[in-house]
């Protein structure tokens, strides 16, 4: 009797270790809760799990004193040739609350699923021989924003309903991703190490 008591107690204690284990899965599927400073490079790794991977470029975006502290961000281009630097998307994140001007551009609210957030839909359309238009898909939570921007492609209208190389649900699903955050995975930094054809 005493041996199948000590026997049930061994059962039961790998069990509970199980459920421990199980317990700290996170959100973005890693086995643990730990979170670091983002870097360039890891959210090249994060959007280009959402982007198509054919860059003629992918290199740290440029900032500057308009810019806010803090600011990290990506530039990928598609379809350079000789003559033209190809088109433009943008991944970037940044500190700081909503501070939308809706006035000089057209915008819509989008629905998310991320909890406590808002996602936000910017577009200019085409100016005729000066400028295509522009796309930004914007996610607002926790004091901290991050974006989405295209350029190249012409913008005529709302660009929910135009055949673009980058969707608007594939920009949304690059916001929402849980490793987009100002603190991310370890995982995501050890993808972004990873990348060959950084710029």
């Amino acid at each position: 009797m005493a041996r199948r008591t000590a026997g049930t107690a061994t059962l039961l204690a790998a069990l509970l270790v199980a459920l421990v284990a199980c317990g700290t899965r996170t959100d973005d599927g890693t086995s643990s809760g730990e979170r670091v400073p983002i870097t360039p490079r890891a959210v090249a790794a994060i959007a280009l799990d959402h982007l198509p991977g054919d860059t003629s470029r992918q290199e740290e975006m440029y900032t500057d004193g308009r810019d806010a502290p803090g600011t990290i961000g990506v530039d990928f281009q598609y379809g350079a040739t000789g003559g033209y630097d190809g088109d433009l998307v943008r991944v970037a994140l940044a500190p700081g609350e909503r501070n939308l001007d809706c006035a000089n551009s057209h915008c819509a609210s989008l629905a998310t699923d991320v909890e406590g957030a808002e996602v936000v839909l910017v577009w200019e359309e085409i100016v005729p021989e000066e400028d295509p238009g522009i796309v930004t898909v914007l996610l607002y939570r926790d004091g901290e924003k991050s974006w989405v921007y295209q350029a190249g492609p012409t913008i005529t209208g709302d660009p929910r309903r135009l055949d673009l190389p980058v969707t608007v649900e594939d920009m949304v699903e690059i916001v929402e991703d849980p490793r987009l955050r100002l603190e991310t995975t370890p995982e995501a930094i050890a993808a972004g190490r990873d990348l060959e054809d950084w710029g």
